[in-house]
C-alpha cells in the first residue's frame, strides 16, 4: 500500500488555472478559450473541462440496477403464430437472450403465450391478458378515447409500458423527452399502477445519453416515492431512428454501436438494436445479424456486463446528470401545472413542444451546424439508393410522429438521381 501511494505522489495534483492557461497559449487567445464553453438547447451548460469541484454537492448515490449487465433483446413482428416458436428458438441459438414479439392483430396475439425467454408486445390495441406489454394509455391516447382510461388501466397489471422512444424520434430534447416520459408515467401512478417498464431511445449525443438514463432511474425513483411506492423501474431501451439514413446507411451501424454503448454504460436492463437497413430493407439475417453482433461483442469481448454503473464518479458524467435531471424535472412540474400528460395531448400543448424543437433542430441540420455524416458532412456522391429501396412500414406513432432529420436532404438528392 505505501508504494501505491508514493507512486500517486510522483505526480503534481490537476491545477485548473495551470491548465486553463496552456489552453488559451494553444487556442490563441481568451475569446477562443471562452468559445469552449456551450449551453446545449435545453439550457444544460457544457464545459471542456471538469475537476471535483464541479461535483461538489451533487448526489452521487450509484445508479442502482436489477441486475448486472443486460438483456440482449430481439424484436420479431409476427403475423403468424404458429412460427413463433421456431423464430425464437432460431434467434436464441444465435445469441439473442430475450425475444420480443410485435403484435399489432389482436387474432394472433390470442394464440402466443409468453415465456422466460419471450415476451410479447402489443401495439395499437389493448390486450386481455395482463401478462402482455402495452403501453395502454397511449393507445387510447391515439384513438382519443379518454373516457375509457379509467376503466381500462388496472392497477394490478404489471406489464404496462411506457413507450417513450416517440418523443425521442419525434425530435424532443433530451430534457423533454425525460419530462413527457416522466409525466407520462405519472398517469399510471395516478391510476394506481406500480410496476412499469420504461422504453427509450437511445440517440448519438453519447454523453447526453449516458447521462439521460441515469437521471431518469433517478427521477422515477423520486415520483415512485411519492406514491408509497419502492418499485425499481426496469429500462427498455432501443436505438433511435430519427438520426438514420438512407444514403451512407452503413455508418447506421457506427451509430447504433454507440448507441448500445451509451444505453449499457447508462443502466439499461434490456436492449434492442434496429438493423442498419431498417428503413428500406424488409428484415433480413445479415442486417439483424450484425445488429445482434454489436451487443454480442460488447458482452463477449468488451466485457461491458461486469461492471454496474460505470459512469459513477465521472466529473463530466455525474455533473451532466445532475443538470440534465435539475431542467427534466422542472419541464415535469410545468407539465403538471398545466393538467398532465393526458391534458397536455389533449390540448395539444405536448406534440407543439416537441414540433417547435424539431424544427429548431432541423434549421441546424439545413444549415450544416448538426453534422448528420453522408448526408450533410462527407456525402458519396456517386451512391445510388432509388432501385435499393423496399417496401418497409415502421410502425409510427399517431401524435408523435417520427422525424428523420436527413429525410428532407435525401428526398432532394433521390429527386435528382438519374
Amino acid at each position: 500500500m505505501q508504494q501505491s501511494q508514493s507512486i500517486y505522489n510522483a505526480f503534481e495534483p490537476a491545477d485548473f488555472d495551470a491548465w486553463k492557461k496552456q489552453v488559451i497559449k494553444e487556442v490563441k487567445g481568451e475569446e477562443a478559450f471562452a468559445a469552449l464553453y456551450k449551453t446545449t438547447a435545453e439550457g444544460v451548460p457544457v464545459h471542456p473541462y471538469y475537476t471535483l469541484d464541479d461535483i461538489e454537492g451533487k448526489d452521487l448515490t450509484p445508479i442502482s440496477t436489477a441486475k448486472q449487465g443486460w438483456t440482449i433483446q430481439e424484436r420479431i413482428a409476427i403475423d403468424n403464430a404458429s412460427d413463433a416458436q421456431q423464430i425464437a428458438k432460431n434467434l436464441l441459438d444465435k445469441g439473442t437472450e430475450k425475444v420480443v414479439f410485435i403484435i399489432n392483430d389482436v387474432s394472433v396475439i390470442n394464440q402466443l403465450t409468453p415465456s422466460q425467454t419471450t415476451t410479447i408486445w402489443a401495439k395499437g390495441f389493448i390486450p386481455t391478458s395482463a401478462k402482455i406489454y402495452v403501453d395502454a394509455l397511449m393507445v387510447l391516447a391515439e384513438k382519443a378515447e379518454w373516457d375509457a382510461i379509467p376503466t381500462t388501466i388496472d392497477a394490478l397489471n404489471t406489464a404496462y409500458l411506457v413507450d417513450a422512444a416517440p418523443y425521442h424520434n419525434a425530435g424532443a430534447n433530451t430534457c423533454t423527452e425525460i419530462a413527457l416520459t416522466l409525466a407520462h408515467a405519472n398517469e399510471y401512478l395516478n391510476l394506481g399502477v406500480r410496476q412499469l417498464t420504461l422504453n427509450l431511445a437511445v440517440g448519438s449525443d453519447y454523453f447526453f445519453e449516458i447521462a439521460k438514463l441515469r437521471a431518469v432511474r433517478k427521477l422515477y425513483t423520486l415520483l415512485a416515492q411519492q406514491y408509497g411506492s419502492n418499485e425499481t423501474v426496469t429500462l427498455q431501451c432501443e436505438t433511435a431512428l430519427n438520426n438514420t439514413t438512407l444514403y451512407d446507411y452503413n455508418n447506421n451501424i457506427l451509430r447504433t454501436s454507440t448507441e448500445a454503448m451509451a444505453a449499457v454504460i447508462g443502466g439499461c436492463d434490456t436492449l434492442y438494436i434496429y438493423p442498419y437497413d431498417v428503413l428500406f430493407k424488409q428484415p433480413h439475417d445479415f442486417s439483424a445479424r450484425i445488429a445482434r453482433n454489436i451487443q454480442l461483442v460488447l458482452k463477449k469481448e468488451s466485457y461491458l456486463d461486469k461492471v454496474t454503473d460505470a459512469a459513477h464518479g465521472s466529473y463530466y458524467i455525474e455533473s451532466l446528470s445532475d443538470e440534465i435531471a435539475s431542467k427534466s424535472w422542472d419541464l415535469f412540474k410545468e407539465i403538471e401545472t398545466k393538467g398532465g400528460w393526458i391534458a397536455g395531448i389533449q390540448s395539444g400543448f405536448l406534440q407543439q413542444t416537441v414540433t417547435q424543437q424539431v424544427q429548431a433542430t432541423q434549421q441546424l441540420v439545413d444549415e450544416g451546424k448538426q453534422v448528420i455524416l453522408g448526408v450533410n458532412k462527407y456525402p458519396n456522391a456517386n451512391e445510388k439508393m432509388k432501385g435499393e429501396i423496399e417496401p418497409v412500414q415502421l410502425v409510427d406513432n399517431k401524435l408523435f410522429a417520427l422525424h428523420r432529420f436527413a429525410a428532407k436532404a435525401e428526398q432532394q438528392r433521390m429527386s435528382e438521381e438519374s
